[in-house]
Formats: structure tokens, C-alpha cells, sequence
């Protein structure tokens, strides 16, 4: 679940990762990176991520408060590595029969565009 989205209360998208970081989507703190149009701000630590969402703060973006408190209360060690999302084999199994299923259904191909 996000700590926060775009909206009315928030010019931030925060949330945690999968792979192992706390990312700040669609960033207009962070330069983007060749073939993107925005910024990502990727945040290896609480710490990193409080820190951040503290700029965008001072620079008069709105972040909400339950960003700063969400963090602290699910990473009191504010210094570690935010870990990676792990499944289970048999929930990775699932997983991966799906996304295929989903690709095969939204990749165009020759063979689809002509027929």
C-alpha cells in the first residue's frame, strides 16, 4: 500500500517496493533517467525516504503527515536496508502463470496486428 498518492492533500506517490526500496514516483525532486519523462527516486532506507519526503516539504510540496508516521512505525531501524518482497515458490509459480497469461493477452504481434 502506498504512503502516498497524488491528490487533492498530496503532490507525492510514495510506496514501498517490491525489489527492496522505498520509491517516489513521478518525482519532481530527481532527474529522470534516459526514455523517462519523470523522476524516481529510489530510497534504500527509512531514513532516506523521511529525509526525502522532508524536502519535498521544504521545496512546498504537500506531503501527508501519515507518510512521515507509516514509515517510522513499519521501519524502526530507520538505518536498514529495506528488504525485497519475497513469495513463496508456490505463490511465485501462481504469479508467473498469470503475468504470462496477462502479456500474451496484451502484447501486439505481427501476427495480431495483421489479422
Amino acid at each position: 500500500m502506498s504512503y502516498s498518492r497524488f491528490g487533492a492533500n498530496s503532490d507525492t506517490y510514495i510506496f514501498e517496493h517490491n525489489d527492496g526500496f522505498i520509491e517516489c514516483c513521478g518525482c519532481g525532486l530527481t532527474e529522470p533517467t534516459s526514455g523517462e519523462d519523470v523522476g524516481f527516486a529510489k530510497l534504500n532506507t527509512a531514513r532516506e525516504a523521511l529525509e526525502h519526503a522532508k524536502k519535498h516539504l521544504d521545496v512546498g510540496d504537500m506531503v501527508p503527515d501519515k507518510v512521515f508516521t507509516r514509515i517510522r512505525e513499519e521501519h524502526p531501524d530507520l538505518d536498514a536496508q529495506i528488504e525485497p518482497f519475497l513469495r513463496s515458490p508456490e505463490a511465485a509459480k501462481v504469479y508467473e502463470e498469470w503475468r504470462r497469461k496477462f502479456i500474451d493477452k496484451y502484447t501486439i504481434t505481427e501476427e495480431r496486428q495483421d489479422g
